[in-house]
């Protein structure tokens, strides 16, 4: 759905818009993929925004308290486009300042925050990722013992190759999407590293 949301302007080739079409397509796959793939949009700005905010609150910024130096000084906005977020920002300060924390508004020190961490933060508080975690182990496992068996059980042949192969192959794959790096667990991006344009731009 976040993915929806950016593309919501771009026109379909058949009638409807890009964002009906994709939203359709998350209505069609399986919960645990559609959580998969909602950090593509989301880590990309995860880091930019913790960025941005962490130099915010280095500089003095501290919405909501008295002691906080004004927003508009330490930014440089002299776009007529960025008059809207300004006057909602003056709003907010008038009105109470703040959106209150559920915890008290305390930075780790720099450098220890893991943004992209899935894991912890998503994955195992998800029925539907966790069980497809547990199902892909068990298939990463099955696929492994298929691969002993062919090895052990079949004869000495292109039939025990082609079997072993496809099953290191598999096992490899699962191994890869469900190990240490893989999407249940962390998903990284840096923009700085990102050079990938989109083909309709």
């Amino acid at each position: 759905r976040v993915v929806a949301v950016v593309l919501q302007s771009k026109e379909g080739i058949s009638g409807g818009t890009l964002a009906e079409k994709l939203l359709s397509f998350f209505y069609v796959i399986p919960k645990w993929v559609a959580h998969l793939l909602t950090p593509v949009v989301v880590s990309q700005d995860c880091g930019l925004l913790y960025g941005t905010y962490r130099n915010l609150r280095e500089k003095g910024y501290r919405p909501g308290k008295d002691e906080s130096e004004d927003f508009e000084k330490l930014v440089y906005c002299p776009n007529t486009i960025d008059a809207g977020p300004l006057a909602f920002r003056r709003w907010l300060r008038l009105a109470g300042g703040d959106v209150p924390w559920a915890c008290d508004d305390v930075l780790p020190p720099r450098g220890e925050e893991d943004l992209y961490d899935i894991w912890d933060a998503h994955t195992t508080k998800c029925r539907y990722c966790m069980d497809a975690y547990r199902n892909l182990e068990i298939a990463k496992y099955m696929i492994t013992a298929m691969f002993v068996v062919s090895i052990v059980c079949l004869p000495v042949g292109t039939e025990r190759v082609v079997a072993a192969m496809v099953s290191a192959i598999l096992a490899a794959s699962v191994h890869v999407f469900n190990g240490p790096s893989g999407p249940f667990r962390r998903w990284d991006f840096s923009h700085a590293d990102n050079n990938w344009s989109a083909p309709w731009q």
